[in-house]
């Protein structure tokens, strides 16, 4: 006849980590249940905050020698802070950098001519120079690497910037590694197209680009090129 199976005490080491282990696993649940409390109510906060991340803007703007125009050059914000430091004797020059698509139905001259007469019928009464760039990936390194030879063969000493939003921050410490061997000093004004910090998680274009951003901008850290 086997013997009784002798009943472990309750006391016991064993129960004594089973118990620990339940009172973690209580805790860890209630403080995740917390987490997703504060994400509940206050998530619009926190993406603000992701986009926000992305973003350089200087504040204070003073007397330019050119302005250099990124991305989306019929954007009213972008054409109203131009013709308005132009007006204001603030800048000498305004840049429009393009990188050449080689697929679009129009030529660069096509183009050129099209935007001009444009900003002319609204009245932006300036002068603009377009800077056609035929270049590869990574676009903005390349895109500065270029830039910088343009402006220091002008002896220019303070340029703005001007681009949008969300490729704000990664623009400028692009640029920035090639002035640091310059006299040049670089700020940034930056415009938003259908969508802000405030709202981009509300518009699948918005959404997809602060991603695509990130990742851009998480490539071009671990590349070494910021």
């Amino acid at each position: 006849m086997s013997e009784p199976e002798q009943e472990l005490p309750k006391n016991g080491i064993f129960f004594k980590r089973v118990k620990r282990w339940k009172l973690k696993f209580r805790y860890k649940l209630i403080i995740l249940l917390l987490l997703l409390l504060v994400i509940f109510f206050s998530y619009e906060e926190i993406l603000t905050s992701v986009s926000y991340f992305l973003v350089k803007e200087d504040k204070q703007f003073e007397f330019a020698d050119a302005l250099l125009v990124e991305e989306d050059f019929a954007n009213k914000n972008a054409l109203d802070f131009c013709h308005n430091l132009f007006k204001e004797g603030k800048c000498k020059e305004i840049f429009m950098v393009k990188v050449i698509n080689k697929s679009s139905i129009y030529s660069d001259r096509q183009y050129e001519y099209l935007l001009k007469k444009t900003i002319d019928s609204l009245y932006y009464n300036m002068p603009l120079t377009f800077i056609n760039l035929d270049i590869e990936h990574p676009i903005t390194l390349n895109k500065s690497r270029i830039i910088i030879d343009t402006l220091n063969s002008r002896n220019f000493k303070k340029i703005i910037l001007v681009t949008s939003g969300f490729h704000s921050k990664r623009s400028f410490l692009t640029y920035k590694k090639y002035f640091k061997d310059t006299d040049i000093k670089l700020s940034v004004f930056v415009y938003y197209s259908n969508y802000t910090p405030n709202n981009w998680w509300k518009n699948i274009e918005g959404f997809r680009e602060v991603i695509t951003e990130y990742l851009k901008l998480v490539y071009y850290w671990l590349r070494g090129l910021l």
